[in-house]
């Protein structure tokens, strides 16, 4: 969640944990120009409200053509709200 997102994917990019599923909620991608292997192998989740400070519309709109052109296996979950974890979007997110 939030800022642990960032260390959860670089995490994951360096190998140093293997990983089905990554779920980036409420927080920032790092967009490093090249994508390790470990990465193409994630099924990645990026979840975040439509009212959060931290992941804007347009922040999450950059992280998700980002992905798409890295040709990521990932999707989107928007709900209502703001830099929250919400049990209706918990329960969307499985």
């Amino acid at each position: 969640f939030s800022q642990g997102s960032a260390t959860a994917w670089r995490a994951v990019a360096a190998g140093t944990v293997a990983c089905e599923n990554l779920v980036i909620w409420a927080g920032s991608v790092p967009l490093e120009p090249a994508l390790p292997p470990a990465l193409r192998q994630a099924r990645i989740l990026l979840a975040a409200g439509d009212a959060d400070a931290l992941v804007s519309p347009a922040r999450a709109a950059q992280q998700e053509a980002s992905l798409a052109a890295a040709g990521l296996r990932w999707r989107a979950l928007r709900y209502a709200g703001g830099h929250t974890v919400p049990p209706e979007a918990l329960a969307q997110a499985q």
